[in-house]
């Protein structure tokens, strides 16, 4: 194999791991909104007069909303790190011409989502994790309510 079919194999390996991570962060999304527009939709049927801990419930509204957001931005890296390496390599190619840009290829032949955008990645599994438990709490606390 030459350099070149062994760049481009690792790229589609990389572009292969890439489609699992952004489904799995699509399906937060899609479960924080629908976890929240079931609690505040359906609250009525589920919060008595005497609940406890109702702080608890408000808190995982809170959370899921901070979810989706975080979610969202995290998702921005699936358009935005191909923009960039693209971006990054007509810079190089302009500026400094096609040798530069082959050297610049060959030594970055994956490109990296920028540190915001991977940072939300965890955030939002954190505050995902957080909702869960803290409805799970509110639940136990007012079983047989």
């Amino acid at each position: 194999m030459t350099q070149v079919e062994i760049l481009e194999l690792t790229r589609r390996r990389f572009v292969e791991h890439m489609a699992p991570f952004h489904g799995w962060i699509r399906s937060i999304v899609n479960l924080s909104a629908g976890a929240l527009t079931l609690l505040v939709g359906l609250q009525g049927q589920y919060v008595g007069p005497h609940s406890k801990g109702l702080w608890l419930l408000r808190l995982s509204w809170g959370i899921l909303a901070s979810t989706i957001l975080t979610g969202v931005f995290a998702l921005m890296s699936e358009w935005r790190t191909p923009l960039d390496a693209g971006m990054k390599l007509y810079k190089v190619l302009k500026d400094e011409g096609v040798e530069s840009a082959n050297r610049y290829l060959a030594d970055n032949p994956i490109y990296s989502p920028r540190n915001s955008l991977r940072a939300a990645v965890p955030i939002t599994f954190f505050l995902f994790c957080s909702s869960v438990v803290s409805i799970a709490v509110f639940a136990i606390w007012n079983l047989g309510s």
